[in-house]
């Protein structure tokens, strides 16, 4: 008698890839402009990524990044300690030039989209 054939097993389908849900992704980091005060050059770099310009004057550097609708200037000014360049000020302005609070929701985000695209 010939032998009977083996049943198969049940071939077993994988799941779908879950779907990414907007409501599931972490939130952006926040970043707290005054977080950036007395940081050097390489901690601000690292916090919000490369300027888009960078400007020289007689004592200090800005760095200048640029969002829709507002720019965000950090100014650099020389650490008499350790002759490096410490973040002592900020400042912004609207698509206009007019100066902004560093709390304005357009530097708020500017700042959260830099900081998260690192």
């Amino acid at each position: 008698m010939p032998p009977r054939p083996q049943p198969r097993p049940p071939v077993k389908k994988s799941a779908p890839a879950p779907r990414k849900d907007a409501r599931s992704e972490p939130a952006p980091a926040a970043v707290d402009p005054q977080s950036l005060i007395g940081l050097d050059q390489a901690g601000v770099r690292h916090i919000l990524g490369p300027p888009k310009q960078v400007k020289s004057d007689h004592l200090s550097q800005s760095w200048v990044y640029d969002g829709p609708g507002c720019s965000v200037r950090v100014i650099f000014y020389p650490s008499l300690d350790n002759a490096s360049f410490r973040a002592l000020k900020l400042a912004s302005v609207n698509s206009k030039g007019e100066p902004l609070d560093a709390s304005d929701a357009c530097v708020n985000h500017l700042l959260i989209a830099r900081s998260n695209a690192h």
